[in-house]
């Protein structure tokens, strides 16, 4: 489970707690060592701060300064560019992507993120996660398996596989029937060149499949 959403049943963890050791402080759970009663004490704030810079952390990351939509020609970005970017620099270009038809995102750790680039939920609330692979090549199908893989095994309903190369044919086999949406390259070029409507959906029909 991502860290984030734990945070709901971690505050209801300290609430908890916080409860029980206000009546052990107090004397309503009938008598108590020192000692007991500041272990009591000690696990409340310790737990209440661990759950406040959770929340401050979400807080933080939904207020922080963003860099404009990537979409429309004043983005001025070319498939060429988006290969030449750095990893980081095409997560936060994807994650403005979804943001901009709608999508709520929120990045994961750089660290422990079981493959995960991005968690997104639409604007009809349906949860999933997206890959992003700055390629040249073609992606091949055990990419695509391995996102299958993360996806069941964080219960996503939904993938998104995004690329700037192409998606080759045994990987456009693999996903028939599975919900896996895939953006290749082509796809993105219309979007970062301004030519896709802003009402035209995120992932488009054609996918160019590769070999």
């Amino acid at each position: 489970m991502n860290r984030r959403n734990m945070l709901p049943l971690l505050s209801a963890l300290w609430l908890l707690v916080a409860l029980l050791s206000g009546l052990l402080i107090s004397g309503a759970l009938g008598p108590a060592s020192a000692a007991l009663r500041w272990a009591a004490l000690a696990l409340t704030l310790g737990l209440g701060a661990f759950v406040f810079t959770g929340w401050a952390m979400v807080v933080r990351d939904q207020w922080r300064p963003q860099p404009p939509a990537p979409q429309g020609q004043a983005a001025g970005q070319s498939l060429e560019e988006l290969q030449t970017m750095d990893p980081n620099e095409f997560e936060v270009w994807v994650k403005q992507l979804f943001r901009s038809r709608g999508y709520f995102v929120e990045n994961t750790p750089d660290s422990h993120d079981h493959g995960i680039d991005l968690w997104v939920v639409s604007p009809r609330g349906e949860r999933a996660i997206v890959q992003c692979k700055r390629y040249r090549s073609a992606v091949g199908e055990s990419i695509v398996r391995d996102l299958y893989g993360v996806m069941q095994h964080e219960a996503a309903p939904r993938g998104f596989l995004v690329t700037t190369g192409s998606i080759s044919a045994a990987a456009g086999r693999w996903a028939q029937g599975k919900p896996i949406e895939m953006i290749d390259g082509a796809r993105l070029a219309r979007l970062a060149s301004g030519l896709a409507d802003p009402g035209e959906p995120l992932v488009s029909n054609e996918v160019h499949l590769n070999g």
